[in-house]
């Protein structure tokens, strides 16, 4: 990370974690936030650290405007993807005997942050830091990720701007367009499927999202449900038309009666 973005960086994470109107209340779960990113790493016997493995996930806000979400698998592999107002970060190490892990957490740019902590010993919990710079020397920020700790995407309005209306009709058309396959991440074992389109076609489509990498929940969310709304239009239209067509055949018929 360049002085001048690590600058920008931080004076940004300032302004929202100690500013009045700019903290966020709500959680978040980056739809990224699936896949482990190593396939194995072995575990000291010792560490006795399976029972822990699962999704920990925690809300930094408003302390500061970061979600952190880590993964621990059964063998000590660790993963870490974060949300934050520089963009998404992903990282992954591996347990100690003591079940603490570090590591860089990087964005696809090549910034780079470091989180670390430690699994509570009844597994309960993963406390830990999450620090702007690598050694964690400078700043950084306490956080307790929870099995239970993330359940939704920021989405109050006092938090949004730029309005637009969206035709859902067009929303519509455009998700028709888009393939929707089978497959598997690589790192998956063969037995494993998933179901969804890619992002690149999403990104194309739409245009959401901060690259074509990635499709955020919240996005995906809102094209569903414009979808459903555009396809709810059509359907009263056609009702409309049906309708109006059963009415001029009860004309004709009523004409018809008349004439014989």
């Amino acid at each position: 990370m360049t002085n001048k973005t690590q600058h920008s960086r931080r004076k940004l994470l300032k302004a929202l974690t100690f500013g009045g109107s700019a903290a966020i209340s709500a959680k978040a779960i980056p739809e990224k936030w699936v896949q482990p990113m190593v396939d194995s790493v072995l575990l000291p016997v010792h560490a006795q650290v399976s029972a822990c493995a699962g999704v920990f996930c925690a809300d930094l806000s408003p302390t500061a405007p970061v979600f952190v979400q880590v993964t621990v698998q059964a063998d000590g592999t660790v993963s870490a993807q974060t949300s934050n107002p520089g963009g998404d970060y992903f990282g992954s190490g591996s347990l100690d005997a003591g079940g603490n892990f570090g590591f860089p957490v990087e964005t696809s740019g090549g910034d780079t942050d470091f989180i670390e902590g430690t699994i509570a010993p009844d597994c309960s919990s993963i406390s830990g830091r999450y620090c702007l710079d690598v050694g964690c020397a400078g700043e950084f920020f306490n956080y307790v990720a929870t099995p239970e700790g993330c359940v939704g995407d920021p989405s109050d309005r006092n938090l949004k701007e730029n309005f637009d209306a969206v035709d859902g009709k067009v929303v519509l058309e455009r998700l028709t367009d888009i393939p929707v396959s089978v497959w598997n991440y690589k790192s998956d074992d063969r037995t494993v499927c998933h179901m969804g389109p890619m992002a690149q076609d999403f990104h194309k489509a739409f245009g959401l999202g901060v690259d074509d990498k990635h499709i955020h929940m919240i996005d995906a969310n809102g094209v569903n449900t414009a979808a459903i709304q555009g396809l709810y239009q059509l359907f009263q239209e056609k009702d409309a038309q049906i309708e109006a067509l059963q009415n001029q055949v009860e004309l004709l018929k009523t004409q018809i009666e008349r004439l014989t």
